[in-house]
């Protein structure tokens, strides 16, 4: 039997998904996910309860790659607003050779560091709300420093 969606998913997971609702498909099930198409084919037959099973889970993980996409380009944007007032101070230090301020610097850094800390705790996320409501915990920014 072979299924077909309009689908974009992350098939590693989406398998596993597939196979927690229909265990005893486990090593009967090929899935193939490709240009927001999945296709998903058994030599088993599959009763009613299986294929929406299958279908569940594909809409699921659409929807949570949906909601991913959209929570790794907010993070990626509220990193570029934190980021850019302080872009003067690297300029500045390229075309004059003026030292950026240590705190700026290290700032700067820990921006970069929140952000591939983000993406990863987003990526590792399995359920739609804990992507919604995911916040990246921002560092402070440094006192003393003109934005």
């Amino acid at each position: 039997m072979r299924l077909e969606f309009q689908a974009v998913v992350e098939p590693v997971s989406l398998l596993e998904s597939i196979l927690a609702a229909t265990p005893h498909l486990r090593g009967r099930l090929l899935l193939f996910a490709d240009e927001g198409r999945v296709i998903v084919e058994t030599d088993a037959e599959l009763g009613e309860p299986e294929v929406r099973a299958i279908e569940d889970a594909v809409t699921m993980h659409d929807a949570l790659s949906a909601y991913k996409a959209k929570a790794f380009d907010r993070v990626k944007h509220e990193a570029h607003s934190l980021l850019a007032p302080t872009d003067w101070y690297i300029i500045r230090a390229q075309e004059t050779g003026k030292p950026v301020p240590d705190a700026v610097l290290q700032w700067r850094a820990a921006i970069r560091a929140a952000t591939v800390r983000a993406e990863e705790e987003i990526a590792a996320l399995t359920d739609v709300e804990a992507v919604r409501v995911y916040r990246v915990q921002w560092p402070e920014k440094p006192e003393g420093v003109w934005w």
